[in-house]
């Protein structure tokens, strides 16, 4: 009878592992089966797939599972698609999870810090830069509102000069 409750007791024990794996993010903590749990929107549309097959692999596994580098680059290239159409649509992340460096570095700490991790990510994992990203091109002036400012600061620097050369 005893082995028996101690199996019992083993397998309710060893059930919860995959949702033992916890993220933090800020200061909100996610398992990782919450990571991708993100809202949908028109940025995560295009993402389905890769989103789904990381959390399939995710919901199958257990701690030891869940630190694989399968599981990292499939959940780096979620975060990437996700990222990239946020760029492109030139949407602020709705949610913490959603295309964030920061939630891929969390998961990467907490599966480094397990102790049934059997592995350390070689790189680094990251998300890269979305090729549709081109820096923030933003005109303040145009041509003629750049002259008028400039006169107007040749007049004031000019009138400077002379209010202090007369003092």
């Amino acid at each position: 009878m005893s082995r028996f409750m101690f199996a019992v007791s083993a397998l309710v024990l060893l059930a919860g592992q995959a949702l033992s794996l916890n993220v933090t993010l800020g200061s909100t903590n996610f398992t990782v089966l919450q990571l991708l749990e993100v809202p949908t929107g028109t940025y995560s549309t295009p993402c389905a797939s890769l989103c789904n097959t990381a959390n399939s692999t995710i919901q199958d596994g257990d701690d030891v599972c869940l630190c694989t580098n399968t599981i990292g680059s499939q959940l780096v290239m979620c975060e990437q698609c996700m990222m990239d159409n946020l760029v492109e649509l030139n949407l602020k992340a709705p949610d913490v999870r959603v295309g964030s460096n920061a939630a891929i570095s969390a998961y990467s700490t907490a599966c480094n810090a397990s102790q049934t991790a059997q592995f350390v990510f070689a790189p680094p994992i990251a998300l890269t830069q979305s090729p549709a990203f081109n820096t923030i091109q933003e005109p303040i002036l145009n041509t003629p509102e750049t002259v008028v400012v400039v006169g107007f600061g040749a007049i004031l620097g000019a009138s400077a000069l002379f209010l202090f050369a007369n003092i």
